[in-house]
């Protein structure tokens, strides 16, 4: 069986050729039969294709192909979305920004992940008295420490509890899990040992 032939039959076992069972009404799996046609009309071999496939992969997911340089022809135009901090968006990697002190962050560079499963942005404390007063928080989004820079995301695993109805704390279960971060991203000060 052809590759174009095996798809046909795994897109229709997983509902994505029908009207009920794809969410986008049966055009999912037309869309990578058109896709697939054109990988098999190319004929790649068992060398190209791997490659093909992953370029291709990253190119559709807005990934780069190599690390960003921070050169100027990289930042679109400066902004001032919170009124005191012009800023300037990566063109290649929409997560990073150059603020006007040159600082670069990357947004999403730490997301809490819940025994549950579920994946949050936002404030991450260190601990549950960090989280009920409201200190000691690290920002999803981290200062990269130079270029070039190849974002990354680190998962860390947090302990949450319901403090109030529909009011929930989240919180480090294992703070060395940060450890891989700040090898990536620059370690807040407020972390540093006082010497």
């Amino acid at each position: 069986m052809g590759l174009l032939e095996k798809a046909k039959v795994e897109l229709a076992m997983a509902g994505l050729l029908s009207e009920a069972g794809d969410f986008y009404g049966g055009s999912t799996g037309r869309a990578v039969l058109e896709l697939l046609e054109v990988f098999v009309e190319q004929g790649h071999s068992g060398g190209s294709a791997p490659g093909v496939i992953e370029i291709f992969s990253k190119l559709a997911n807005h990934e780069t192909l190599g690390p960003l340089t921070g050169r100027d022809e990289e930042w679109g135009p400066a902004e001032d979305w919170s009124g005191d901090d012009p800023t300037q968006q990566n063109l290649r990697d929409s997560r990073l920004f150059r603020h006007s002190d040159g600082r670069v962050t990357c947004n999403r560079a730490i997301v809490k992940r819940c025994p549950d499963g579920q994946q949050w942005s936002g404030p991450l404390y260190l601990t549950k008295e960090d989280a009920i007063a409201d200190v000691n928080r690290l920002s999803s989004g981290q200062e990269i420490k130079g270029f070039p820079f190849t974002p990354k995301t680190f998962y860390i695993d947090v302990i949450e509890e319901e403090v109030k109805p529909d009011d929930w704390i989240m919180w480090c279960k294992d703070p060395s899990q940060l450890d891989a971060v700040w090898e990536h991203y620059k370690k807040p000060e407020f972390l540093n040992p006082i010497n």
